[in-house]
């Protein structure tokens, strides 16, 4: 039976950057013939209403995990609001089998998120547990996560423009980027190569401020690729990256564009690579291209599919 869950990255993971980590567990599955597909995916300021209204579509006993939800802690300094990634996950018995993948915070288990990720630490002697992601635990947290985040709080969703703290001296250097895994690397589900990506780019600093799943046709291809127009390769790239599923992705930071493009055209493409076409990722080159490009995708047109 097909079913949609989510599977809900907190910022403790955004923050110690293992986020891509985690997405590459969630597409390493084990039937690569039977798959899980990631249909979509949003960036959250996760204000204490959405914290709380979470925690409360928990149906399970599961105090512990709600508990440590609810007494989030965050550096103002750095942050305005703590983020949160939320991805929708759809396949046959998808509730169960990414339940299976999310694990238990308490069974040291390389093999699951929580038992690879999840960790603990003393607060007053006593030993707390964190949770970088979490999932629901059955089909009414299912439902009830899903209205919650999909639609009660989509208003809180991507672009983010206020979750960055930046000091007075950065502000002027501050710049947003546009980011998409190819086809050739997302399109198949269990491709863990999305994950390795968002790693990379992890390096660099710079912050997930916008998330989607897309689909574009050839129109918007061809306005996206524009400058390429000249260019003998153009149709095919367009025709390759058309009707085909892409995780967009909208990164800032201080001198985000510059370092993005310098990692991905020195490491990423370095190493997954599979033709001139083919090449895992595109970045925004120029100030004229960022604004085109995010035009084109619009990440605050961004509903459940």
């Amino acid at each position: 039976m097909k079913e949609r869950t989510l599977v809900n990255i907190y910022s403790s993971a955004l923050e110690r950057s293992i986020t891509g980590a985690i997405i590459g567990m969630l597409r390493f599955m084990e039937k690569p013939d039977d798959p899980l597909v990631m249909i979509a995916a949003d960036i959250y300021n996760f204000t204490p209403e959405l914290t709380k209204g979470l925690a409360e579509t928990f149906t399970e006993k599961r105090e512990e995990e709600r508990a440590e939800l609810l007494a989030h802690k965050f550096s103002r300094i750095k942050y305005r609001y703590p983020r949160m990634l939320s991805l929708v996950i759809e396949g046959k018995n998808a509730i169960a089998r990414v339940k299976r993948i999310m694990g238990k915070v308490n069974v040291r288990d390389g093999t699951t998120i929580l038992g690879r990720f999840g960790f603990f630490h003393l607060v007053d002697k006593k030993n707390i547990s964190e949770f970088p992601a979490s999932c629901p635990q059955n089909k009414d947290e299912a439902e009830a996560q899903i209205e919650l985040i999909w639609k009660k709080y989509k208003d809180l969703g991507g672009p983010l423009s206020t979750s960055i703290n930046y000091s007075s001296k950065e502000q002027g250097m501050v710049y947003s980027t546009v980011v998409l895994i190819k086809p050739n690397a997302f399109e198949k589900p269990y491709d863990p190569r999305p994950g390795g990506v968002i790693d990379m780019i992890a390096r660099t600093g710079m912050y997930i401020v916008g998330a989607k799943v897309i689909v574009p046709t050839e129109e918007e291809m061809m306005e996206f690729y524009i400058p390429h127009k000249e260019k003998g390769f153009y149709q095919e790239l367009v025709k390759f990256m058309s009707r085909k599923p892409s995780l967009a992705l909208l990164y800032e930071g201080v001198n985000a564009r510059a370092q993005i493009r310098e990692t991905a055209l020195s490491l990423v493409r370095l190493v997954y690579t599979d033709n001139i076409t083919e090449n895992t990722i595109h970045t925004s080159d120029t100030p004229e291209d960022f604004i085109r490009e995010k035009g084109v995708i619009n990440f605050a047109q961004n509903p459940l599919p």
